[in-house]
């Protein structure tokens, strides 16, 4: 069998089933991470899909995921009539060509590229490793997990330990390992390249562009959940910057209405399987199935980052999200 598995090349994993399968024709169905109070979605990948629906008028609906994932294993996917599509650029590239989104004239879009690469593929590492140094970071995803106040104590550490080492490798694979201050050299140069491009009121001139929603998604996601060392680079090195961010909030995110959405849930039995592998405190009860002291896990969403912990035990479930979810995120 390894002999077998050797030579054998590789193959593309097919494209998992769809799961609206009462879709509406030309709707886009967005399967992403869960929102925050304070900004869209902590995941500026997942961001950057939903702000382009927006600001191009593309019908779409929300499906918060917890364990589900694309064909590559990730988020942000969309299914549009009945196709699954993953990965941010090519969703973004079968979006632009099925809404007929005009490119930009000339020179202009070869430079939009460009800088979107640059962002995603460089900006966003040096950025990530900032806001996952800082404790806020947990704290939010501790929040998104939706754990009680009452067991922070214990439950924090593990986040913070488990996730924080799996993100520091994953950092570092992509760019290298370098000294927080050496990345503070790239960011501040790669911050001075889009400050550079600037032409107008936003990137390309006085309206907003799919680079816009690039950008705009990856400094929204850093900057709006907590505060972090790129916020003060923004405020002290940056404002012309920091003025674009909150100029491109308004047609990005605030003007529009909610949108249906839907969550991806686990059972509850799922949750008391996670719960066995965690630490658990004097005095609180694990049988079969969930008890008092661990109802408050029955119906929340597992937080995407500890979402692998899981993904070989559990199976998805949906529910309606409730009225009072649906509301426009506040800046």
């Amino acid at each position: 069998m390894y002999l077998k598995d050797l030579f054998t090349p590789p193959k593309i994993k097919d494209k998992p089933e769809i799961q609206k399968k009462d879709y509406k024709r030309d709707t886009v169905y967005l399967y992403q991470y869960g929102r925050l109070k304070n900004c869209p979605n902590l995941s500026p990948f997942c961001m950057k899909i939903e702000v382009l629906c927006r600001i191009y008028k593309i019908p779409y609906e929300i499906v918060e995921c917890t364990t589900m994932r694309s064909r590559n294993g990730l988020l942000p996917f969309i299914e549009l009539n009945g196709d699954h599509i993953s990965d941010s650029d090519l969703i973004e590239m079968r979006l632009k060509s099925h809404f007929k989104i005009p490119t930009l004239s000339g020179d202009l879009e070869t430079q939009s590229v460009a800088l979107s690469k640059m962002t995603f593929f460089h900006l966003f590492h040096i950025i990530y490793r900032f806001k996952t140094s800082e404790h806020a970071f947990y704290e939010t995803i501790y929040r998104l997990v939706g754990m009680p106040q009452a067991l922070k104590f214990l439950f924090l550490p593990f986040v913070k330990a488990s996730v924080g080492k799996r993100f520091y490798a994953r950092n570092t694979g992509a760019i290298g390992d370098f000294e927080l201050k050496e990345l503070d050299e790239f960011l501040h140069k790669d911050l001075e390249i889009i400050q550079n491009t600037m032409k107008g009121k936003f990137l390309f001139g006085d309206k907003i562009t799919a680079a816009d929603a690039t950008v705009f998604s990856l400094l929204a996601t850093v900057y709006y959940p907590f505060h972090t060392h790129v916020s003060d680079v923004l405020e002290k090195d940056f404002p012309k910057i920091l003025e674009y961010i909150k100029r491109a909030r308004e047609p990005a995110i605030d003007v529009h209405p909610p949108l249906p959405r839907q969550h991806l849930l686990l059972e509850p039995a799922h949750l008391t399987m996670l719960i066995r592998a965690l630490p658990v405190p004097h005095g609180l009860q694990m049988d079969s199935a969930p008890t008092p002291s661990t109802l408050w896990l029955r119906e929340r969403p597992i937080v995407p980052e500890l979402a692998e912990y899981v993904e070989n035990l559990v199976g998805d479930k949906t529910r309606p999200v409730d009225d009072h979810d649906s509301q426009n995120i506040a800046f």
